[in-house]
């Protein structure tokens, strides 16, 4: 019955979602035109009091995308791997997680690679419970 009623309330939002689209590509050309004016004038405006022109935008843009991707390689160069990962203290975080707060954490004689691993580990093993969890109520 409930699966009933189920098919039911998707086969009623399904025609509903249907009918309320029917017009959502309708183009209003005036008021397209309006607001292509509004930019050009604004355009105008911009190259003939500040001096900026096309060409000085592309310019900018293509060295800020140079810029970026410079940066993002450097970035990403020095990133945490599976390689650093210590199981030891991603053990305490999935297994044991309350202690592993003392002995890794909040030791400072841990590296923070260590410190990473922990927390990587806590939070697998919170998400593992909880996939457990809903699991079993189900």
């Amino acid at each position: 019955m409930k699966r009933f009623f189920l098919l039911l309330m998707l086969i009623g939002f399904s025609i509903t979602a249907n009918a309320s689209t029917a017009d959502i590509f309708q183009l209003d050309e005036t008021k397209v035109s309006t607001e292509l004016a509004d930019l050009t004038e604004m355009e105008t405006y911009v190259e003939a009091n500040l001096g900026i022109t096309q060409s000085d935008l592309e310019k900018e843009g293509q060295f800020l995308a140079a810029n970026l991707n410079a940066n993002t390689t450097d970035a990403f160069a020095n990133a945490y791997t599976l390689d650093d990962m210590d199981w030891g203290s991603f053990a305490w975080g999935f297994c044991c997680w309350p202690v592993g707060l003392f002995v890794v954490a909040f030791n400072t004689e841990k590296t923070q690679d260590q410190k990473t691993s922990f927390w990587i580990g806590t939070v697998v093993g919170i998400v593992a419970g909880g996939i457990g969890g809903l699991a079993s109520a189900l």
